[in-house]
């Protein structure tokens, strides 16, 4: 039996620079065909520098099997700033699959800032 999507969650570890209350984060896991399998766009409230934030739960729309998501899957963060400015961190993504196996998004140093890219892609 395939291993079926059956959780997601998100974990920020703010750096030097803070991410103001205000600000939104998008984030959008897709399959390798593009649709979109979980997704969550939330405040989360303000994270304050060298501060860990999370585990937050990310919507599964679609319980698809894990061959449908590596190779070839993508994770997506979309950054609303509010106010404009820049937020450095690091991020953990953790998709739960029905086998207990896990696939993990781990990056670090991302810095996003509203006068240049306020949107980071990574495959999976």
């Amino acid at each position: 039996m395939p291993a079926t999507l059956t959780a997601a969650n998100a974990t920020f570890h703010t750096r030097g620079i803070p991410k103001a209350v205000n600000s939104e984060v998008e984030i959008i896991v897709t399959d390798m065909t593009g649709t979109i399998v979980a997704q969550e766009s939330n405040s989360f409230g303000p994270f304050s520098p060298n501060t860990t934030s999370g585990p937050f739960p990310i919507q599964v729309l679609n319980k698809v099997d894990k061959g449908q998501l590596h190779p070839g899957g993508s994770l997506t963060l979309n950054w609303l700033p509010d106010p404009p400015g820049a937020w450095e961190f690091n991020v953990k993504v953790d998709l739960t699959f029905s086998n207990g196996s896990n696939l993990v998004v781990d990056q670090n140093g991302v810095i996003l800032d509203s006068a240049g890219a306020t949107q980071v892609v990574y495959g999976l």
